[in-house]
């Protein structure tokens, strides 16, 4: 989100998640954006969907998977779909498993200081466990293109676009942690719409790794413990996190002409973009 920053060349990696190197461009040029000189984002096997504002200041370049292994080097991805502007809908960009944006449902960098997530999430669970194949749900646009022989989950509502979100009713005030609970609260009041898979049994949100700052260091500086429980932990934490996934509905009647459910928003919408 710094559209005056120096140029960075984006260039094709067919890597993508097969576990090798993303670093080193193998092919033609895809983009040039606008990234801090400062800012890295290394070779991993994350989904790394990155959404980059323009130098017109309105215009989304949205790619996956980004990677950015040398300060004011190029970078790579896989794929660069097509621009998209902050003014319009904003559902769409570059999570290859749904076709949903890039940049809508994150969690933003600052928002655990805050207190408070003020919008809906983007929720990433395993295909083989639960997506039922093999159409995407609205918003959604597309499924992963293995997802003939990789969704294997049994409920029909279940796929990527799906908005899960918690009941009402749910006791916020039982959990036992700060993060637990603003993650809690936002499930009640926005939900998460499905946008990925994680391709293991693991449950994951969306979080920042800008040129601001990332949300897991962010988070330990917060609270002392990594967003990342240890597989196999039992800590407060991952308990509260278990009670919250253990608990999520799916919202069945979410729909283009019924968004988030329909009916009066628990949550009043914010104000437009005011630049």
């Amino acid at each position: 989100m710094a559209p005056a920053a120096p140029t960075t060349q984006v260039y094709f990696s067919p890597v993508a998640w097969n576990g090798g190197d993303r670093c080193t461009p193998h092919g033609s040029l895809l983009a040039s954006v606008p990234v801090p000189a400062t800012y890295t984002l290394p070779n991993s096997g994350q989904n790394n969907s990155a959404a980059i504002l323009m130098p017109d200041g309105q215009t989304l370049n949205q790619n996956q998977p980004f990677t950015l292994c040398t300060a004011g080097g190029p970078a790579t991805t896989l794929v660069v779909e097509a621009s998209t502007s902050i003014y319009g809908d904003g559902p769409y960009g570059a999570h290859g498993g749904s076709g949903l944006s890039s940049v809508g449902g994150t969690i933003r960098y600052g928002e655990f200081t805050s207190g408070k997530i003020h919008h809906a999430m983007k929720v990433e669970l395993w295909a083989s466990q639960y997506y039922f194949c093999c159409t995407p749900h609205w918003p959604a646009t597309v499924v992963d293109d293995y997802a003939e022989s990789n969704y294997k989950g049994t409920n029909p509502n279940l796929r990527p676009g799906s908005l899960l979100a918690l009941p009402p009713g749910f006791d916020v005030s039982a959990l036992a942690t700060s993060p637990g609970k603003i993650i809690a609260q936002a499930f009640i009041d926005y939900g998460a719409y499905v946008v990925d898979d994680t391709a293991w049994n693991d449950w994951a949100l969306c979080t920042e790794q800008g040129p601001n700052g990332r949300v897991a260091d962010e988070f330990a500086n917060l609270y002392g413990f990594a967003i990342h429980p240890a597989q196999g932990s039992n800590t407060p934490f991952m308990q509260d996190i278990t009670s919250i996934f253990q608990s999520l509905q799916i919202v069945t009647n979410s729909s283009a002409t019924s968004i988030g459910g329909g009916g009066k928003p628990r949550i009043a919408a914010p104000p437009t973009i005011g630049n």
